[in-house]
């Protein structure tokens, strides 16, 4: 039996290695054709007289009815070499074209043509690309035709100008000669075929891997290029906030000591800012999936420190942070810092002075992040989502309820501004399988993240507020 997969048909256009194992298939044709000089009946004869004439008396006559025999032969020959190549492209047609010399031997009586057997043989391997099947099929032909041979026992016009009799050979070793003959050539032919198909398989995969590497070879360059572009300009700004707030107390000696204080607790943000923004440039600069320099559980509660330091209300509350990063992926604890940070930058920039909660609550399954801000007069949140129902901790390790009413994060609303940062907390904590709440509550705030404590998947650095 054949593999199956040896005659699964192969679409697409036809490798240059198979065509040229086609050609090489139709001029061995060519020759077993044009030198079994086969040609029905009465044609036969006159060429041989011809041909006779022409070495033996050197007659004009003779010479002329020789070349047009000899001419004959080679276009008979070209003609099987022309079917073999069409099997290439449509192989039923081919087969049925190279049977056609049978009618001659079933009318006319002529000698069985060898060349019937050649040409499907031909036919087997030239269809093989596209229609394995179609291969099957002419080899069956190419032994029908040698069971017709056994059966009307004529003479066989063979290569080189012999003549097989059957009444001079054994039938049956000749029977089994040609099925191994036959048989062999289409499983060589199915091998090879499968082979080269494996093969040119291979050299697609190497090509699209290196226009993959390419690929990512260019984006590694963009986002070189962006890293250097935003330190030329943001960095040089958060450098020059940091300078003059350092040095305001050497050019104006006359300031009280709150407002030095003020200045030395600007400072010294607009630097961790900058160590922060040089480390998200350094991503940019580097290949996807390395996380290295990027914040971890760790730095939450120093984020919300430095917060409360600075004069905000924020208290952090809920499970203690060892608690929660215990076994987790680090790609949780760079989505919580980042949303803690959000959260913490929307209380600064839209209700200075409010309250703040930051609660890190974690189940079996899940991890909770949530900041919310106390109500305050005159402030103006950006809207999202409207979370309806209360945040409540999870003791049951179920997830939080859904909101009642859900908007894409940044739709545009009388209530506030469109910024970019709540789509970027979305992005990173969906790109890890968890799900985002953010938006007014009570004349307050709430952005709390819930994640799954599963396989963690990519997360995109950086992203602009």
């Amino acid at each position: 039996m054949i593999p199956t997969r040896l005659l699964d048909p192969r679409p697409g256009p036809v490798p240059e290695t198979w065509v040229l194992v086609s050609r090489v298939a139709a001029a061995v044709v060519f020759l077993c054709v044009a030198s079994s000089r086969w040609v029905p009946v009465d044609v036969a004869r006159l060429a041989s007289y011809g041909l006779d004439r022409f070495a033996g008396v050197g007659s004009v006559v003779g010479a002329v009815v020789g070349l047009l025999a000899l001419a004959l032969w080679v276009a008979t020959g070209a003609i099987a070499a022309a079917v073999v190549l069409l099997g290439v492209r449509r192989p039923l047609a081919a087969v049925g074209l190279a049977l056609l010399p049978l009618v001659a031997v079933v009318v006319l009586g002529s000698a069985v043509p060898f060349a019937v057997v050649a040409v499907l043989a031909g036919i087997t391997v030239a269809a093989a690309w596209h229609s394995p099947s179609a291969s099957v099929l002419a080899t069956l032909a190419a032994l029908a035709t040698v069971a017709l041979w056994f059966v009307v026992r004529l003479p066989m016009e063979a290569p080189l100008g012999s003549v097989v009799e059957l009444r001079f050979t054994d039938a049956l070793v000749v029977g089994v000669l040609y099925v191994l003959a036959l048989g062999g050539l289409l499983v060589a032919t199915l091998v090879g075929r499968d082979a080269v198909a494996r093969g040119l398989d291979a050299r697609q995969r190497v090509a699209a891997r290196s226009a993959e590497v390419e690929e990512q070879s260019e984006v590694t360059a963009e986002r070189a290029r962006l890293a250097r572009d935003l330190h030329d300009v943001v960095a040089h700004h958060v450098s020059l906030i940091a300078v003059r707030a350092e040095t305001a107390p050497y050019t104006h000696p006359g300031l009280q000591p709150e407002a030095r204080s003020v200045l030395a607790e600007i400072a010294s943000d607009a630097r961790r800012a900058l160590d922060e923004l040089r480390g998200v440039l350094g991503i940019l600069g580097r290949s996807v999936g390395d996380r290295a320099p990027q914040p971890s559980w760790s730095d939450v509660a120093a984020l919300v420190e430095r917060s409360s330091s600075s004069g905000e209300q924020v208290a952090l509350v809920g499970d203690p942070v060892d608690r929660v990063a215990a076994g987790t992926d680090p790609a949780l604890g760079y989505v919580a810092y980042r949303v803690v940070q959000e959260g913490l930058t929307n209380a600064r920039k839209h209700a200075a002075g409010s309250a703040t909660t930051v609660r890190l609550e974690r189940t079996a399954g899940l991890v909770v992040v949530s900041v919310v801000t106390a109500p305050t007069g005159g402030a103006t949140w950006p809207r999202g989502d409207e979370p309806t129902a209360p945040i409540a901790p999870l003791a049951t390790g179920a997830p939080l309820p859904a909101p009642t009413r859900r908007l894409p994060v940044g739709d545009p609303a009388p209530s506030g501004t469109v910024g970019h940062g709540l789509v970027g907390m979305r992005e990173r904590v969906e790109a890890l399988g968890g799900r985002l709440v953010a938006g007014p509550r009570d004349g307050g705030f709430a952005l709390e993240a819930t994640l799954p404590l599963g396989p963690a998947g990519p997360v995109v650095a950086g992203g602009a507020r």
